[in-house]
């Protein structure tokens, strides 16, 4: 080690704060997005005249049972996108954009692929899968629309990857902001058409939706 290898060179320090700062500031955005879901649903529930048990009892339910099992495969997506990362990294470094699209189509498709069978397989087996895990089989009717409505849920981890490895992370910032406003939002009025917790589950289709539409005119513009 010499003493010229040890000095500050401000060109990586700017590099690592043009990623880091995003990428840490969306996941900030997320956790705040996570803080005001409950009390959101609360406010809007108690206001509509229903108790606390009951939106306690609603809330665990969805939170605790349905989403669990509807994300679940989700981690073959997750999968997916960090082995596409340094795929894109590369090629966005030799400007090959046509390898870009066809590998970002790969993920895509891919995800949705496992998006289609995880929606088939709760549908055919809800109860068999809410016993098996929890003994339970309660929120079945939850889980069966749920599983419809979250299956661009399973496209976002390969897109984000995708503005990652273009460096592009200010958009996965704008993209997080603008998830949870429109999740938040919708979530908020959906609450007061008195549809139970449905309005998680339509509100985060929504954002879902949001996310995809401004993805693929980012993606458009880029490639």
């Amino acid at each position: 080690i010499r003493k010229e290898d040890l000095k500050i060179d401000r060109s990586n320090i700017k590099d690592i704060f043009n990623i880091a700062i995003p990428t840490t500031t969306s996941r900030l955005l997320t956790s705040i997005g996570i803080f005001l879901e409950p009390i959101i649903i609360t406010y809007v529930l108690l206001k509509l005249g229903k108790t606390s048990d009951y939106i306690t009892r609603e809330y665990g339910i969805v939170t605790g049972y349905v989403l669990p099992i509807i994300t679940l495969p989700s981690f073959i997506s997750y999968s997916i996108s960090t082995a596409l990362l340094p795929v894109i990294s590369k090629y966005n470094e030799l400007k090959n954009y046509v390898q870009i699209k066809r590998k970002l189509k790969q993920a895509i498709s891919f995800s949705l692929f496992i998006g289609s069978i995880s929606v088939l397989v709760i549908n055919l087996f809800p109860s068999l899968i809410m016993n098996i895990l929890f003994k339970e089989t309660l929120g079945i009717n939850y889980l069966r629309l749920g599983s419809f409505l979250y299956i661009l849920f399973y496209i976002q981890a390969p897109i984000i990857s995708f503005f990652q490895g273009t460096n592009n992370s200010k958009i996965v910032f704008n993209i997080t902001l603008i998830g949870i406003l429109a999740k938040n939002i919708f979530l908020f009025i959906l609450t007061f058409f008195n549809i139970s917790l449905y309005s998680i589950l339509i509100s985060d289709f929504i954002k879902s939706i949001v996310i995809a539409i401004y993805s693929y005119k980012k993606i458009k513009k880029l490639l």
